[in-house]
């Protein structure tokens, strides 16, 4: 379709530049900088990594995606999409973040990046939410948890924001269906998470207060046990072929 070509073009357009720049961060991580400058390069190149998996999310229109099983501790992706909003929360929107998180946190297998894209969309989501509202004397305020539950995981985004509009809780995971103001949000957002989790053989829930706030529920399957011994054999393989021949082996 005209769609599909035309996403596929931008996504072409857009991936030249973003390996180029993965391609200067990593060189830049070889040579001997300041450990800030390090860490702030880190953070450059875990963006890149994000913006690549949002690119591949647009072709979830038009074509089937490739989906990674890799072992993905939950807690792990909290702490990444945190780094990765840490300057909107902290600077920007003076949001505070409390983290309820299980210890051991539940692992299951799936996308890590996919993962964190879900979480990142629906912090950002709370903190849109909760731009228009005022709370004394909490202030904003998001709370992430994980738990793991008869062969579960959970993993929670709840906020104090005005919580969704009663008429719109049924179609708030509708493709192109958006409660923002014009020109502040596409309707893909949620309607991506859902299909994120849906491909990891989870769901996605809303628990909405109106006028409160409202919780966001990611309900996955726990990794089998056999399942994550072999994909952390395989990890720890490939981990020590990259340090042999280095990450460009797999390129070849």
């Amino acid at each position: 379709s005209a769609v599909g070509q035309l996403i596929s073009a931008v996504a072409h357009e857009l991936n030249n530049p973003l390996g180029a720049i993965s391609g200067y961060v990593q060189i830049a991580l070889h040579d001997a900088i300041p450990p800030r400058m390090r860490a702030d390069l880190g953070h450059v190149y875990n963006n890149v990594l994000r913006c690549r998996k949002v690119v591949e999310n647009l072709l979830f229109f038009v074509r089937q995606s490739r989906h990674e099983n890799k072992r993905v501790e939950l807690n792990e992706t909290v702490t990444s999409a945190l780094e990765l909003l840490e300057y909107r929360l902290l600077k920007t929107e003076n949001v505070r973040v409390d983290k309820n998180l299980a210890d051991p946190g539940p692992v299951i297998i799936g996308d890590y990046q996919k993962i964190v894209q879900v979480l990142v969309n629906l912090v950002n989501n709370a903190c849109d939410a909760m731009e228009a509202t005022t709370r004394y004397p909490e202030g904003k305020h998001v709370t992430i948890s994980t738990q793991a539950r008869g062969g579960r995981a959970l993993l929670r985004v709840e906020d104090n924001g005005p919580g969704v509009p009663p008429e719109a809780e049924a179609k708030i995971f509708q493709a192109f269906f958006t409660t923002k103001e014009a020109g502040r949000g596409t309707g893909l957002g949620l309607s991506i998470c859902r299909q994120i989790v849906e491909e990891h053989g989870g769901r996605i829930s809303l628990e909405n207060r109106a006028g409160q706030g409202c919780e966001f529920t990611l309900d996955i399957p726990l990794g089998n046990v056999e399942e994550l011994r072999r994909l952390e054999e395989q990890e720890t393989v490939a981990a020590a072929v990259e340090n042999v021949f280095g990450p460009e082996f797999w390129a070849r």
